[in-house]
């Protein structure tokens, strides 16, 4: 069992029935935890981007956002026409670089949300190979 200032704890531990508990180490009272009282967020669509005729071998950007407020970014969905290399940017420094696969469709998924503080700008951009082609890209950035 885990320790909270020297004290046993069911922080995280599952109660008789199968539900969170915290336990407090003062008086050892268990609290009910529900995912409603840890704040959950609704995940909206932050900006839903469009890259048309890209030339082949350009770097160009699908989808750009700038946070007004600070922002959390739980997913950025990206698609295409043709195979691409998609590179998610904050504040124009490269952060992450995802190629698409057989199926024209790359996800940057973020297990922890991404912080995007205020004024800050994300930036996805896509670059592909494929001479004489000039195909459609779109990108989806999700966040709260």
């Amino acid at each position: 069992m885990p320790l909270i200032g020297g004290q046993p704890s069911l922080l995280g531990q599952r109660d008789k029935d199968h539900s969170l508990a915290v336990v407090l180490p003062i008086d050892q009272t268990p609290i009910p935890v529900t995912l409603a009282s840890i704040s959950a967020q609704t995940v909206t669509p932050l900006v839903v981007g469009f890259a048309g005729t890209v030339p082949a071998s350009t770097l160009t950007t699908v989808a750009t956002y700038s946070a007004i407020t600070d922002k959390k970014i739980t997913q950025v969905m990206c698609s295409g026409m043709e195979y691409g290399k998609f590179q998610l940017f904050i504040n124009s420094i490269l952060k992450m670089t995802r190629r698409g696969g057989p199926d024209r469709n790359v996800d940057f998924n973020f297990n922890v949300p991404l912080s995007l503080p205020a004024a800050s700008v994300i930036d996805i951009k896509v670059t592909h190979f494929v001479p004489g082609e000039t195909p459609d890209f779109e990108a989806t950035i999700l966040g709260f």
